[in-house]
């Protein structure tokens, strides 16, 4: 079977997501997160897709944001709405690089469309991009796999190291999980296997 290539699926269903998304609430974990935050926060969204509702709320919210993603028909998408307090940037997270320090590092659903080599080396990088008592917030699969899916019709993989991994390259960058969701399910978000909030400990 050819490897599956998600930046394509991603454009292929980019109008279709941004419909489906525009119909949905603000993720009730992501306004719990964004709770935690300063006035003026800075916020990195990887993966940010068409940028709605995450980057929508947090621009609203006040909050300095960074929202990256490979997709080129997303971040056109993205681009669209306007938000004064957001950067859209046309990236392969693997190739991004940044001297800035963020409050809030936010993965949701995009780590599990990275090999486990490439995970590493970005949460290396987020452990960087990290200010001392910042948070890192994503989503992941629980146990460890590798696997193939399909959204509005186009294949995905989808690749984990396991929880026990997982958990290991957060300590090894100095960052401690404070909160874990398992099984979780609300209206926007659906069900996820895990969600991980880790805070980097203060240097």
């Amino acid at each position: 079977m050819d490897k599956i290539d998600n930046k394509l699926s991603y454009n292929d269903i980019a109008g279709e997501w941004h419909r489906y998304r525009s119909l949905k609430p603000i993720n009730r974990c992501i306004v719990e997160v964004a709770g935690l935050l300063p006035i003026s926060a800075r916020v990195m969204d990887i993966g940010c897709g068409s940028g709605y509702p995450i980057d929508d709320y947090l621009d609203k919210a006040g909050f300095i944001i960074t929202a990256i993603d490979e997709a080129e028909e997303m971040i056109a998408i993205a681009k669209t709405l306007s938000l004064s307090n957001v950067r859209f940037i046309l990236s392969d997270i693997r190739q991004y690089t940044d001297d800035d320090q963020y409050d809030l590092i936010i993965a949701f659903d995009v780590l599990w469309h990275l090999d486990i080599k490439d995970q590493e080396d970005l949460f290396w990088k987020i452990g960087r991009w990290l200010k001392p008592g910042g948070y890192f917030f994503f989503t992941h699969g629980f146990s460890e796999s590798a696997l193939t899916g399909e959204m509005f019709n186009q294949p995905f993989s989808y690749c984990s190291p396991g929880y026990e991994r997982i958990i290991l390259m957060l300590e090894s960058l100095d960052m401690t999980v404070t909160k874990e969701w398992f099984e979780y399910r609300e209206e926007s978000t659906g069900y996820r296997e895990l969600m991980v909030l880790a805070r980097k400990d203060s240097l």
